[in-house]
């Protein structure tokens, strides 16, 4: 009698055996979990561009708005609240006396083009040619309304073109809008703005070096 006890058994854990691998194989099988979504991206401190600053020797009297400062302080500000360092002014603008000594320079270099340029002969074909270019390079830039093309006047080897602005304050805030006025075939290009005379109309001359 004990033979039908003993087939039980062995069938009782069969089934069991059964289950436990059934249970197995599900948890085998069974797809994983989805990841858990990212934490969201802290946003970024904004950091407002740097404005064209005053060159070293202009006379701050004659600027009536503070762009360049206030954006020195707007990117200070936004640097401390993420948790960086204070950056000197230096940091921020360059050491002054390295920049007036540049600035100096500059202007040293502009004077002794200016002068070359008076001396040099016309091609009157070749100029001609260029000038017409350079006219239409300005009247083509997307802040040409906002100054005056005095004079375009090219050489045998050099242009120069004589701006009019409102004021130092557009002649900063356009700097970068007329030093993207290109010519083929010109290789240097002077934008050193001399230190302005006076808050009213504000003068410029740029340099194209070409042959």
């Amino acid at each position: 009698m004990r033979a039908p006890v003993v087939v039980g058994l062995v069938a009782a854990v069969g089934v069991v055996s059964g289950v436990v691998g059934a249970v197995v194989a599900t948890r085998l099988s069974a797809p994983p979990a989805p990841p858990a979504p990212p934490a969201p991206a802290t946003a970024a401190h904004p950091v407002a561009p740097l404005a064209p600053a005053p060159p070293p020797g202009w006379d701050p009297r004659f600027l009536t708005r503070f762009s360049a400062l206030e954006a020195d302080v707007a990117r200070l500000a936004a640097a401390l609240e993420a948790g960086a360092p204070a950056p000197g002014e230096g940091a921020l603008r360059g050491d002054p006396d390295v920049r007036l000594e540049h600035y100096v320079r500059d202007l040293a270099v502009l004077d002794k083009k200016l002068a070359e340029h008076g001396r040099e002969a016309r091609d009157p074909e070749w100029a001609r040619s260029e000038e017409a270019i350079l006219a239409k390079g300005f009247a083509a830039r997307p802040d040409a309304a906002k100054r005056a093309v005095t004079s375009v006047e090219c050489r045998s080897q050099t242009c120069v073109v004589n701006l009019r602005f409102a004021s130092p304050d557009e002649a900063l805030e356009q700097m970068r809008d007329v030093s993207s006025v290109y010519v083929e075939g010109c290789n240097g290009i002077i934008t050193t703005f001399p230190p302005p005379k006076g808050p009213g109309a504000y003068e410029a001359p740029i340099v194209y070096t070409c042959r």
